[in-house]
């Protein structure tokens, strides 16, 4: 919840609430694009593969049209200009890959190895260990 007001100055107890409130909305939004990008990598494969089998490859290409066509009418609409003055995470976004990695590598090398191999077990583990 942002709000805007015409008096020249807020008390600063609304000032605190509107600053809360922004960052749990951006928190929020950041949470949706995370679940919807996690459900996208896993049921996309699943849903290619049904795909491919019942209509063909060639279907493919016709998926790519209205797509195109939502991506040129997002182009035609305005930018939103909204500016946040939010630090980097610079620590996070070094370390992430590194957690990303030991997880798949984990997962998928762990179906040929076996999951009780402890470079497995160390990769699983250290995916979930959370730096301070």
């Amino acid at each position: 919840m942002v709000c805007k007001s015409d008096k020249p100055s807020l008390p600063e107890g609304d000032l605190r609430v509107t600053a809360y409130t922004l960052q749990t909305f951006v928190l929020v939004q950041l949470g949706l694009i995370g679940t919807f990008v996690s459900l996208g990598s896993i049921a996309g494969p699943s849903l290619g593969g049904i795909i491919v089998s019942g209509l063909g490859w060639e279907y493919f290409f016709r998926v790519n049209i209205p797509v195109s066509l939502i991506a040129i009418g997002w182009k035609i609409l305005p930018d939103d200009r909204t500016k946040l003055n939010a630090r980097i995470d610079k620590a996070g976004g070094l370390l992430f890959p590194v957690f990303i990695l030991a997880l798949f590598s984990g997962l998928l090398l762990g179906q040929q190895v076996g999951y009780q191999d402890v470079r497995i077990i160390a990769a699983m583990s250290s995916s979930c260990t959370v730096p301070r």
